[in-house]
């Protein structure tokens, strides 16, 4: 018993370990920017789950930084200025409409099974 529990603190610290050594990677990462206080009509909205932010070009790398690497339920508002992310429990995201790039719909993410239709 007293070896398993030992196994079981030696990855968390492990896994601690590797959050922190991501956050201080991440470091030069710019915090997102505030919403603006009135940002217009919306023009869609939808709820859903907040899953991550990752480095364009490899989205692999979650990043960790601004809170950004926390996953929860949010609804996305979309404005003519740009998209507001207000998640549960967490920081809400605003991305203006001139940092956007693309927008793309994904069936899945990387190792996890998602129903169809369910990402």
């Amino acid at each position: 018993m007293a070896l398993a529990v030992g196994i079981i603190v030696v990855v968390v610290a492990l896994m601690a370990l590797g959050w922190r050594n991501r956050l201080r990677r991440q470091a030069d990462v710019a915090e997102p920017p505030e919403a603006p206080a009135d940002p217009g009509p919306v023009l869609y909205e939808a709820e859903g789950q907040y899953v991550a932010t990752t480095t364009a070009g490899d989205w692999l790398d979650r990043i960790a930084v601004h809170g950004l690497g926390l996953r929860g339920n949010a609804v996305a508002t979309v404005y003519a200025a740009g998209v507001l992310i207000t998640r549960t429990g967490a920081r809400s995201v605003y991305i203006p409409r001139t940092d956007l790039t693309s927008v793309h719909l994904a069936s899945g993410m990387t190792g996890k099974f998602v129903e169809k239709e369910g990402l």
